[in-house]
């Protein structure tokens, strides 16, 4: 499956992975791909997009408790990942 996502993360968004190293790209995938397991995300444009989410907003998506509570709900399946996308704060990424 990380081969999959980070194949559609790189295909779509390709400068989000400019910052990690291409030896270092399929192990992110597949930590990132374990966050959204734990909210219960399993199609491939949640999935893709959950990456992609993981490397615009870096550490902030991990220390965030406006993040985190989005995520909670998603979880909880209060909300779809695709709504929760459209309520996240401004990344802090690169300000």
């Amino acid at each position: 499956m990380p081969d999959h996502v980070l194949y559609f993360v790189d295909l779509n968004q390709p400068h989000l992975l400019t910052s990690v190293p291409v030896s270092e790209r399929y192990d992110y995938t597949k930590r990132a791909l374990r966050g959204a397991r734990e909210i219960g995300l399993s199609g491939m444009m949640d999935l893709v997009n959950y990456v992609c989410m993981t490397l615009i907003f870096g550490a902030q998506w991990s220390n965030d408790e406006r993040i985190s509570n989005l995520l909670r709900r998603v979880k909880n399946k209060e909300l779809d990942f695709s709504d929760a996308i459209k309520l996240l704060p401004s990344s802090t990424v690169d300000k």
